[in-house]
């Protein structure tokens, strides 16, 4: 993208590392030796995207997106319910799965039901407010699956 722009600037600087991950992913699979095609490298570039990025991780970026917009298409009182959820889905996932954050290709469908059960049976909230919770996971997921983090589109139906 052409300019100096901050626009500019993140989404070259967002390019660039799309294209070392790639050239990396190919000087990954030279090395080994072994014939490859460009679904290999895909694949490879796919893998090492996955472990860079997390759940959480990716939920503070669209945190952080989202308090950039304040005032101008967000009020501020909607930041607090994307940190309610990053806070009580970060203390499901360290309850349940014993880490700090979860890879998207660790994520199943089961996930946002048993995140359910703990959001309205252990914390004890609300099915509207679970509601909310889980348009902001989903929401996430979705910005993953279009960033290429997740292989598959999950959480896509409605919560049980």
């Amino acid at each position: 993208m052409d300019g100096k722009s901050r626009e500019a600037v993140e989404l070259n600087g967002r390019l660039e590392s799309l294209l070392l991950s790639v050239q990396t992913a190919y000087q990954s699979l030279l090395s080994k030796g072994c014939p490859f095609d460009a679904t290999d490298i895909k694949e490879e570039f796919q893998g090492s995207v996955q472990s860079k990025c997390m759940l959480i991780e990716r939920l503070d970026r669209l945190i952080k997106e989202k308090e950039n917009h304040i005032g101008i298409d967000i009020k501020e009182e909607s930041i607090f319910g994307y940190h309610s959820t990053r806070t009580h889905l970060q203390n499901f996932i360290q309850r349940k799965y014993k880490v700090a954050d979860l890879a998207f290709s660790q994520l199943t469908e089961q996930f946002i039901y048993d995140f359910q059960q703990y959001f309205m049976g252990i914390c004890g909230f609300q099915e509207s407010t679970f509601y909310n919770a889980a348009t902001h996971l989903k929401t996430v997921y979705r910005l993953a699956y279009r960033e290429g983090l997740a292989d598959i589109l999950l959480f896509d139906i409605a919560v049980r």
